[in-house]
């Protein structure tokens, strides 16, 4: 599972679940939020970047 998120909130929901994360750069994000200190397991500035993570065990 890959819990993506554009808020620190949904980050917090998914690490909370036990899942692995994804930060976003787009949405409904605020000009002053920073999805980089949000502790996302990744950080994605377009959807078709998600790709690469998903079906992966891992993000790396």
């Amino acid at each position: 599972v890959l819990f993506v998120g554009d808020d620190l909130r949904d980050i917090e929901s998914g690490r909370a679940a036990g899942s692995r994360t994804a930060a976003v750069r787009y949405g409904y994000i605020h000009p002053d939020d920073n999805p980089d200190t949000w502790g996302a397991d990744v950080v994605v500035n377009h959807p078709l970047e998600l790709r690469r993570f998903l079906g992966s065990p891992r993000l790396d």
